[in-house]
């Protein structure tokens, strides 16, 4: 992102304030990317009066949440991994049988995350929705809906306790570390 002559890693924090040095601070512009550049922009799709049909649009820019956030919550690779680090906050996602959990982010991974990088579209008839229900998701036979608003909610409570743990807990800010270190390389030497 830029403006003007800078380069911001957030909308509010240009690129030659990153210090590596400073973790806390990172942290906390870390926060501040993710909440200006997704959760800031899929809430004015989500809170305006065409919400119902901003509903594609805001699960697109959630989703890229989820894949780019979610690399920093687990070791694992793929969509899947990272989707599922997510929906373990969720209750209704919990509330269900193991092969229920796992053919359900299965399917979200495939209709959804897959569907609109591989294809531009949701597919198999999946779709979004916009608050029908309080729940992230509901299913009937091999039709899936997700509710871009409480999914928005979801992304919200993980980041929160993701950078609560990340004030408190040494071990897994060095891994914090260590993981934006590698996801930014090359900003980091052409950058900073």
């Amino acid at each position: 992102m830029t403006f003007e002559e800078e380069i911001y890693f957030s909308r509010n924090h240009e690129w030659k304030s990153i210090d590596l040095n400073k973790p806390l601070e990172l942290v906390a512009k870390f926060d501040d990317r993710v909440r200006t550049i997704y959760l800031d922009q899929a809430s004015m799709l989500l809170n305006n009066d065409n919400s119902f049909y901003n509903s594609f649009s805001a699960g697109v820019i959630l989703f890229s949440a989820i894949e780019w956030v979610g690399g920093f919550l687990t070791k694992h690779n793929g969509f899947k991994n990272k989707l599922d680090e997510f929906l373990k906050y969720s209750n209704d996602y919990t509330a269900l049988e193991l092969n229920e959990r796992e053919q359900l982010s299965k399917k979200i991974t495939e209709c959804f995350r897959n569907g609109i990088i591989h294809n531009g579209r949701v597919k198999d008839a999946c779709q979004f929705d916009y608050n029908f229900d309080e729940k992230v998701f509901a299913s009937k036979e091999d039709f899936l809906i997700v509710n871009t608003k409480p999914l928005h909610d979801l992304v919200v409570t993980v980041l929160n306790h993701y950078i609560e743990i990340l004030n408190k807990d040494e071990l897994i800010l060095q891994q914090f570390l260590d993981r934006f270190k590698t996801e930014f390389d090359v900003e980091l030497k052409r950058l900073v």
